[in-house]
């Protein structure tokens, strides 16, 4: 459970670096914060997906 919180973590700082370290940060306010929004969106889903790939790989260890 540890590693997967780290994972998270790792992954949010990773997506966090790649949205301010972005070459083509958008200039006008509400642009930022749908750009945001957006990344913060992909940054639920991708770690959702990980943390259910990893339960379902753990049950499959678990019954075999």
């Amino acid at each position: 459970m540890f590693n997967l919180h780290l994972l998270a973590v790792g992954t949010l700082s990773h997506k966090l670096s790649d949205i301010f370290l972005h070459p083509m940060i958008p200039t006008d306010f509400l642009e930022v914060m749908i750009y945001l929004g957006r990344s913060v969106k992909g940054i639920v889903r991708d770690t959702t997906l990980r943390h259910m790939a990893h339960l379902a790989f753990g049950l499959l260890l678990l019954i075999f």
